[in-house]
């Protein structure tokens, strides 16, 4: 080079073998010549009176020269001398020649930003393995009240230690770390619900929700939002106001519901109600709950039987009539009760439809038909819907007779709609409805019916 280089390798000067051309000889066709004095930083452009001539072979024309990647073999190196400077389109030292005027192409053009690789779905966890894993890592005894600590997955066999939060049985989130704004929640796109199983049933060694009985009184709620006594109601004035969680409104508490705090603020008899130290509990309902302040009617069930021909000759009608009997006996009765108090009756029907009264004073049961199917209604009132414990000689006998009453119809028509419309007529309100039938409807119905 022409100048003079402050702290920096020695002058080059001949031909290098391996290396780059000699710098301070002639150049034909090649970049610029670079002239002045050079500290420890990059080189300057430009100079004084015109830039000195660099002397030396032609790029590529010398024997000696061999094209390949720089050496720098027999120099030594100084590493501080030129920095590399790649973001301000300088090339390191030692690697080829120092950029002349004009744009600059990038040095390094693999480390350019990279586009996000995907997902590789050999890395993905396999969900049996996580199963297993949480399997033998969860399973025990899951304690409600601990903080930060996530349920077991619904795989998982475990025990619910209620201490004040329901069960995960009962009630479970889709997430447990909640975004705290929400632009984070749609950015996640995770879905944020709760998934409520009010009726699950508790695993073996595990309590079942205790039943509150309140009396006249009634479940004991919150003045503004609602929201019932739970363990994390705070009671304050001695016990005769309580803060609500939710709403932080302040509620009166009634006089038969009162009881003094003790020095922790807690109520004395707070482990005598379940309310108050577990998550998960019943209350029984009172008359404000009901529809116009009553208390609903015993449910019913009525069994709804094709008796058309094809029924009867396959030996359907004959099977359902063996079995009603099994199914009445198994239905649900109130703790600590004799017998259930629903009540049952029994429709058949084929082109017409039969109503039958198995009142218990009977000797045999009582056959109606209704053969105005387009206004239909219900002939029977009273005997239709009775006790199957205090009708049970009566039913036994209906269901011997229906078989052997329809053993030679000739039937084939069913109208399956006018027969709900009658059984929903005698259900009215909170009742089930047992349509057994194997053909499909031949008249009109508003509902539409898949041949199967």
């Amino acid at each position: 080079m022409g100048g003079q280089i402050q702290g920096g390798p020695p002058p080059m000067g001949g031909q290098i073998q391996g290396g780059p051309p000699p710098m301070g000889g002639q150049m034909h066709g090649g970049p610029p010549p670079i002239g002045g004095q050079m500290g420890s930083g990059p080189p300057l452009m430009g100079g004084h009176g015109g830039p000195p001539q660099m002397s030396g072979p032609m790029l590529g024309s010398s024997p000696g020269y061999q094209q390949g990647p720089p050496s720098n073999n027999g120099y030594p190196q100084h590493p501080d001398v030129y920095p590399n400077n790649t973001g301000m389109g300088y090339q390191p030292a030692g690697q080829g020649y120092p950029p002349g005027p004009g744009p600059q192409q990038p040095i390094h053009p693999g480390l350019q930003s990279q586009p996000a690789r995907r997902l590789d779905p050999d890395e993905m966890p396999s969900p049996i393995q996580v199963m297993k894993d949480d399997q033998r890592n969860r399973s025990g005894v899951f304690v409600t009240n601990q903080k930060g600590l996530v349920p077991p997955l619904v795989t998982t066999n475990f025990i619910t230690q209620d201490q004040g939060n329901s069960s995960p049985r009962f009630i479970r989130s889709t997430m447990y770390n909640v975004p705290a704004t929400i632009d984070m929640m749609k950015q996640t796109a995770v879905p944020f619900g709760l998934v409520v199983s009010p009726l699950a049933r508790p695993a073996e060694k595990e309590f079942p929700p205790p039943i509150v009985q309140m009396g006249e009184l009634g479940p004991v709620r919150c003045n503004r939002c609602k929201a019932y006594m739970c363990p994390f109601m705070q009671f304050m004035d001695g016990g005769r106001r309580f803060h609500c969680l939710f709403c932080k409104a302040a509620t009166e508490v009634p006089a038969e519901y009162f009881q003094h705090l003790d020095h922790t603020g807690q109520r004395v008899d707070r482990y005598e109600r379940p309310e108050l130290v577990l998550g998960t509990y019943e209350f029984i309902a009172t008359k404000d709950y009901c529809r116009n302040n009553t208390f609903p009617q015993p449910p019913a069930v009525v069994f709804l039987l094709d008796v058309s021909y094809n029924n009867v000759k396959s030996g359907m009608v004959h099977l359902l009539c063996s079995h009603i009997k099994d199914i009445i006996k198994l239905f649900p009765r109130d703790e600590g009760a004799d017998k259930s108090t629903m009540k049952v009756g029994f429709i058949t029907y084929n082109n017409t439809v039969h109503f039958y009264n198995i009142k218990g004073v009977l000797a045999q049961p009582q056959m109606m038909v209704v053969g105005d199917v387009q206004d239909m209604f219900m002939p029977l009132l009273e005997g239709f819907l009775c006790d199957p414990v205090e009708s049970e000689a009566v039913i036994d006998s209906l269901m011997e007779q229906i078989p052997a009453m329809f053993a030679d119809t000739r039937e084939t028509e069913t109208i399956l709609a006018p027969a709900i419309q009658a059984g929903l007529e005698a259900l009215k309100l909170a009742n089930v409805l047992f349509v057994l039938s194997c053909s499909a409807e031949d008249g009109e119905i508003k509902v539409r019916i898949s041949v199967r």
